[in-house]
């Protein structure tokens, strides 16, 4: 919805622009295809005023139809959902409310769905933040009790792939599994402002700490030059990952950190939110691949109150992990349950280096991201000729 009809209630501001308004004609159907844009870290919560949601594909892949009546998308997340033109003819309203950190302030937007010939605007009261349309079959539900079916709400890994899938990745053991655990590093305010030391970090908002992202303990910075067009210009030992960290790397661990994956293996990766921040969930995109949700929820441990890698690793050996294998839904953004994990496949069959990354901006900068180095560089076509090229730059320096 382009048009910026936006309102925070607890601040009493809100704008003047007029609503978008959707226009269908009695008796057909009609397809949208929903971008989650956002640049904040808060989920949006979409439902439309008497029209139950069609879904039919997620980040572009089809899957098995499932009726819905609101979702719950972050950002980067895409969802196809076709609506019905059954209705009586008038005009409803369409609510979108921003969740987690935006609840505190009530952030939320209204567009309307107008059928032809009818009415320009709603018969009812435009909905409110805390007295909003009704939820009902929620998508993608925030609570990540998705280990059962359930009559109000379908989780990602519950969903049906449209498409068959590879078998291989249906196999009890792929043939690599990685566990990313992610994580925040606050800062002390005597590890800052040293000199000859350049930490790069995010001051908060609000308490004003100031952080950085790990992932398995390292936090990403990016090489001098390109991977895919000048890896023989960049140093080895700037490239690392958690079996080979540099020997000097402290609990800020930085380096390029780079996975290598064999060509056309099964790869199941399992995240682990060790950030555990309340009302922060943290959606993880692939470059390069669609991946296959097998599993995601939080610890059926009662007695533990926040997962870690160690209590992670010990619920993978002891066959506690949720993972389904009927199907499995294809995405390439997905959503880490707050205190959760999540478990996903894909066969490396497409060569290269894949930024693997949150997809909050200011936590890439930050260091929540990796590489996923598929084949060998032998797989590549060849840099074309008087390809350009780039690296570090370093000024002249001169001492009077």
């Amino acid at each position: 919805m382009e048009k910026d009809s936006s309102r925070t209630q607890t601040q009493g501001f809100s704008t003047n622009t007029p609503l978008e308004t959707f226009t269908i004609t009695p008796g057909r159907r009609y397809r949208f295809r929903m971008i989650n844009a956002l640049a904040s870290v808060c989920p949006a919560q979409i439902t439309i005023q008497g029209h139950p949601l069609v879904l039919i594909a997620t980040d572009g892949e089809p899957i098995q139809p499932v009726v819905v009546n609101t979702i719950i998308s972050f950002s980067g997340e895409r969802y196809d959902f076709i609506i019905n033109a059954e209705q009586p003819v008038g005009a409803y309203w369409i609510q979108v409310r921003g969740l987690g950190e935006c609840g505190n302030k009530r952030v939320q937007q209204l567009a309307i769905l107008r059928y032809a010939r009818g009415p320009y605007q709603p018969k009812s009261k435009a909905p409110t933040y805390d007295v909003g349309l009704p939820q009902g079959v929620v998508m993608n539900p925030l609570d990540a009790v998705c280990d059962r079916p359930r009559t109000d709400a379908i989780c990602v890994n519950q969903l049906k792939n449209a498409k068959a899938v590879d078998k291989g990745l249906l196999q009890e053991r792929p043939d690599v599994k990685i566990f990313l655990p992610f994580k925040f590093l606050f800062y002390r305010p005597d590890e800052l402002f040293q000199p000859h030391q350049y930490n790069k970090y995010l001051v908060a908002p609000g308490g004003g700490d100031h952080v950085i992202s790990l992932v398995d303990e390292i936090s990403y910075t990016s090489p001098g030059s390109p991977m895919i067009s000048q890896i023989d210009d960049i140093p080895p030992e700037l490239f690392c990952n958690g079996d080979n960290k540099p020997a000097n790397c402290g609990r800020n661990c930085m380096c390029s950190h780079k996975v290598d994956i064999p060509r056309h293996a099964v790869v199941e990766v399992v995240l682990v939110d060790e950030v555990q921040q309340p009302n922060l969930s943290h959606p993880f995109h692939l470059h390069g691949y669609s991946f296959n949700v097998i599993g995601m929820g939080r610890s059926p441990d009662k007695n533990v109150k926040k997962i870690n890698l160690k209590h992670a690793l010990d619920l993978d050996r002891r066959g506690l992990l949720d993972r389904h294998f009927n199907l499995p839904p294809l995405k390439d953004t997905i959503a880490v349950p707050n205190n959760g994990y999540v478990v996903f496949r894909f066969r490396a069959d497409n060569p290269g280096y894949w930024l693997f990354h949150c997809h909050f901006l200011f936590h890439i900068v930050i260091g929540m991201n990796l590489v996923l180095h598929v084949g060998t560089h032998a797989d590549l076509p060849p840099v074309p000729e008087n390809f350009p090229r780039c690296g570090d730059f370093l000024p002249p320096v001169s001492v009077h």
